[in-house]
């Protein structure tokens, strides 16, 4: 929303309002960097970078059952490696075992075996919704698999604090509390 490519109408009122805050705080050369950028992006060792859901972008991979559709779909097939996903803030993820079983995946260490696939989400730094507050990101390791989430503690309450001074919605506020 904030670079134009989409309009928000699914959005809620105040993910609306602050989409429209950050869209009127960008400079033009940001706002044309940012929807030039392509929905999904292949990286080394085949591993796929996509926003929400491979096969859409704005639907979140929330669920074992649609995590095990996602990982079906043509969009997954292409990619050799892991699929690095977001839009639900929560660190975490799932993986089909060789033997065809998708399963949650704890946002702990984690290695990928051979044959398995993998939906995996790093988490956020800001905006968490898996009741922690630290900054969350992953570590993928393309030689052995090896997928390792860290916790980053920050200053919540003065992040807090410059959300309320900037007028956005006080929900965004308290949800950095709580991370939920």
């Amino acid at each position: 929303m904030a670079c134009g490519r989409a309009t928000g109408r699914n959005f809620h009122a105040a993910a609306r309002k602050a989409a429209f805050w950050s869209r009127d705080r960008i400079s033009p050369e940001s706002r044309a960097y940012l929807s030039g950028l392509p929905v999904q992006r292949f990286i080394e060792g085949g591993a796929l970078l996509v926003h929400g859901a491979p096969s859409e972008p704005g639907r979140y991979v929330d669920s074992v059952e649609y995590a095990a559709q996602e990982l079906s779909t043509l969009f997954a097939a292409s990619a050799t490696g892991p699929i690095f996903f977001g839009h639900t803030h929560a660190a975490g993820g799932f993986v089909r075992r060789g033997d065809g079983r998708v399963e949650p995946v704890p946002a702990k260490e984690f290695r990928l075996l051979p044959g398995e696939r993998a939906l995996l989400n790093p988490g956020s730094v800001g905006q968490p919704r898996d009741r922690n507050p630290d900054a969350s990101f992953l570590l993928y390791d393309t030689d052995d698999g090896k997928v390792t989430w860290v916790r980053v503690p920050y200053d919540v309450e003065a992040a807090r604090r410059k959300v309320l001074e900037a007028g956005l919605p006080p929900e965004f506020a308290d949800r950095l509390l709580d991370g939920a």
